[in-house]
C-alpha cells in the first residue's frame, strides 16, 4: 500500500518535470527566441523590445509587443573620410509612413525671393507744374452778325490758343444750332460749344433761338467765357496788368480766365399765327434788348 503512494508520487512528480520542460520548448519553439525585434518600414530597424525568459512552472504567457504605428527611422548624414559631413546634405535610410510628419532634425530649405522677381523701381512721375488762374478782363474775339439770329466768333488777334469754357446768351434767347451751321456766312465754323479750342485764325458761331412762341422779336448778347495758359506777356491774350510786373514763365506758368461778350446784339422774330410771313429774321432797326 506504501509502496504504491510513493509510485503515485513519482510518476506525479515526473508528469510535473515533464510538462514544465515541454511548456519551456513549446515556448521557444513558438516565439523562435526570448528577444522579439521590431522592424519600422522594410529592413530598418527601429526599437528593441526584450522578452523576459518564462518562469518554469509559471502560468503567465508573455504576449506579443508590437511597436507603435508611425515610427520614423532614423536620419543620418554622409561623411566624407575625413569623418567631415560632405556636402551637410542629410540622407534618410528608409522613407517615413504617408502622413507622418519629417524627422525635426532635417533642417528646413531657406526661402528666398525668386530670382528675376521685378522690383518697384520707377521714378516717381513728376509733379504737375504749379499754374495759378487769374480772372482777367481779357483781349476780344472779332465778332461778326451774318445773321440777326446767329454770332460769329474769330480769334484773330490773341496770338494764343483759347478754350471755350462756356456759352451764355442774354434777354429770352437760348443757344440752340440750327439753320446757321448751314449757311455759308458761317465760314463752315463749328458751333461754339464747352471746351472747344480755338487755335489762332480759328472761329465758332452761336446761334439763337426764342424761349418763347409768344409772338416778337427777342434780342440778346452771346457771351463766351475763355481761358488761356501764359508763359509769357509777348501775345495779346496774356499781355495783361496783372502780369506785367510778374510775368510767367514755362516752370510757373498762368492761367487767364475772362468773358468776351460780343459787341452786336442778336434777334430773333417769333412771327404771329395768322402772318403770312414766317421768316425768323427781325427787322433792320435795332430794337431794346427784352
Amino acid at each position: 500500500m506504501f509502496a504504491d503512494r510513493r509510485r503515485v508520487v513519482i510518476v506525479s512528480a515526473a508528469l510535473t518535470a515533464f510538462l514544465a520542460i515541454g511548456t519551456f520548448w513549446l515556448v521557444r519553439v513558438v516565439l523562435g527566441s526570448t528577444r522579439a525585434e521590431f522592424v519600422a518600414g522594410t529592413g530598418v530597424p527601429s526599437s528593441t523590445v526584450v522578452i523576459p525568459d518564462p518562469v518554469v512552472g509559471s502560468s503567465a504567457v508573455p504576449s506579443t509587443v508590437h511597436s507603435p504605428e508611425g515610427t520614423t527611422a532614423e536620419t543620418t548624414a554622409e561623411t566624407t573620410p575625413g569623418g567631415t559631413p560632405g556636402g551637410g546634405t542629410p540622407t534618410t535610410a528608409a522613407s517615413p509612413p504617408s502622413g507622418t510628419p519629417e524627422d525635426s532634425r532635417t533642417p528646413e530649405k531657406s526661402r528666398t525671393p525668386e530670382s528675376g522677381t521685378p522690383t518697384s523701381s520707377r521714378p516717381a512721375p513728376d509733379p504737375p507744374v504749379p499754374t495759378h488762374a487769374i480772372r482777367v478782363g481779357g483781349a476780344l474775339l472779332d465778332n461778326d452778325t451774318p445773321r440777326t439770329m446767329c454770332a460769329v466768333f474769330t480769334n484773330t488777334r490773341l496770338g494764343a490758343t483759347v478754350t471755350v469754357t462756356g456759352v451764355r446768351v442774354s434777354g429770352r434767347l437760348e443757344i440752340q444750332p440750327g439753320g446757321c451751321a448751314e449757311d455759308s456766312n458761317t465760314g463752315g465754323r463749328p458751333p461754339c460749344e464747352r471746351n472747344l479750342t480755338l487755335a489762332p485764325g480759328n472761329g465758332c458761331f452761336a446761334e439763337t433761338v426764342a424761349d418763347t412762341t409768344t409772338a416778337g422779336e427777342y434780342r440778346g448778347k452771346v457771351t463766351l467765357d475763355l481761358r488761356v495758359r501764359c508763359t509769357s506777356v509777348a501775345t495779346a491774350a496774356c499781355d495783361v496788368a496783372v502780369l506785367r510786373d510778374d510775368p510767367p514763365t514755362s516752370d510757373r506758368p498762368a492761367v487767364l480766365t475772362w468773358s468776351d461778350t460780343g459787341a452786336t446784339t442778336l434777334c430773333y422774330r417769333v412771327p404771329a399765327a395768322d402772318s403770312e410771313d414766317s421768316s425768323p429774321f427781325c427787322s433792320s432797326e435795332p430794337q431794346p434788348d427784352s
